[in-house]
């Protein structure tokens, strides 16, 4: 990974600035407590659900929302970094899916 800055870190918050390299991506996951937002800051990501399998595309300035339990992981597709704001509310925890 590019890069990671926790900018707030409480019990039940996290503000994390995150830098993907190109082509770079998280592993699929699932957060059994966490409402994750994703905010798009430069260049391009994906944030990629399942169940039901959903794509959204995020330039700067846009936003999506990923639910508790939501299988899900982002990707810089593109030719060079990213950078995102993830704000996530509720206990926190990462609990690794395989896709």
């Amino acid at each position: 990974m590019a890069g990671r800055e926790d900018l707030v870190l409480t019990d039940s918050s996290r503000v994390a600035e995150i830098v993907l390299s190109p082509g770079e991506e998280s592993p699929w996951h699932i957060h059994s407590d966490v409402v994750e937002h994703v905010f798009c800051l430069s260049g391009k990501i994906e944030v990629h659900c399942l169940d039901p399998d959903d794509a959204v595309e995020l330039c700067p300035g846009e936003k999506v929302e990923v639910q508790p339990l939501r299988q899900h992981r982002i990707t810089n597709y593109t030719g060079s970094d990213s950078k995102y704001l993830l704000v996530q509310r509720g206990t926190y925890d990462f609990i690794h899916r395989d896709s």
